[in-house]
């Protein structure tokens, strides 16, 4: 038997996912004392069945990290078979190298953590480095929003393809732009970017021309939106009539949302691997249950 449980960060998606697999979410609670450590309580009965357990490590990500390490502890401890950890948004994926000495790389020891819990296996979406998966010893499984955002943006371009770009905000989004550029007939390019600081970038240089067209900026996520704000400046100064933003998690950190609400940028697309309590009108939000029903369907 299999059973669905949700961690406080993923409650929406986990009822979507439940639904297409037509059963229900099962009992948990979740209690934090006056110094916000958490406790975890399985409610029913799990001897001998598989878990799968669902949580986002986003914003607050230490708390939502340990309640994903409890919660899979408590349900080992209360006899469960196996616990498999879907992660729609996996935090700390960007710690993954060290950029300046006396830096931890951070994305190993959290997969250390995690198998240390006693989780079997990972799964998570549009993964932002490839070191995160090499550092686990359990099976790892990168799922895409791809399929979702194109279908979505074929009705939003429609005939109308020659006067759209799609365009990786740095070369590491390239890959992403080529694949749904291809998918949808429109053509694709990259911004090249130099960072002189973490998040602190200190040259941008377009890799094409986008004079008269629509322009897609598509990434893995939008952080503080610093980097896709200047992108989309930059678009616009080179000649662009719109620019849109697609990226698989909308983290917006700090003021982000305030940020973005006041560009250029007309539309921001994201899935829903990261709740989004802060609406605005700019913002469309995609739900990807789908993609980890049939996941989950299929092991």
């Amino acid at each position: 038997m299999m059973k669905l449980f949700a961690g406080s960060s993923s409650i929406e998606l986990a009822e979507e996912i439940a639904n297409n697999l037509k059963i229900k979410i099962s009992a948990s609670e979740f209690e934090r004392f006056s110094d916000r450590e958490c406790i975890v309580r399985i409610k029913e009965e799990i001897k001998g069945e598989t878990i799968y357990l669902l949580q986002s490590t986003c914003n607050p990500v230490n708390e939502t990290l340990m309640e994903l390490l409890i919660m899979a502890d408590a349900c080992l401890n209360n006899g469960a078979h196996k616990v498999h950890g879907i992660l729609p948004y996996y935090g700390y994926s960007r710690q993954d190298r060290i950029t300046v000495p006396g830096e931890p790389i951070t994305t190993k020891l959290i997969a250390k953590l995690i198998e240390a819990s006693g989780i079997s296996s990972v799964t998570t979406m549009d993964i932002h480095s490839k070191a995160t998966s090499e550092s686990f010893n359990i099976p790892f499984n990168d799922l895409h929003f791809t399929d979702t955002l194109t279908k979505y943006l074929e009705s939003k371009i429609k005939k109308d393809k020659k006067d759209y770009m799609i365009v990786g905000p740095d070369h590491g989004a390239l890959e992403r732009a080529e694949r749904i550029a291809k998918s949808l007939g429109t053509d694709s390019a990259h911004i090249e970017k130099k960072r002189s600081k973490a998040e602190a970038i200190s040259t941008m240089e377009l890799q094409a021309k986008v004079k008269g067209k629509n322009v897609i900026l598509v990434d893995d996520l939008i952080g503080t939106g610093g980097t896709i704000i200047r992108a989309a400046e930059l678009l616009k100064k080179e000649g662009a009539e719109e620019v849109s933003v697609a990226a698989t998690h909308g983290v917006f950190a700090n003021d982000a949302v305030e940020r973005l609400q006041n560009s250029i940028i007309s539309e921001i697309i994201v899935s829903n691997t990261i709740p989004q309590r802060r609406r605005i009108d700019k913002l469309t939000v995609l739900s990807v249950a789908e993609e980890f029903s049939n996941f989950i369907k299929k092991i």
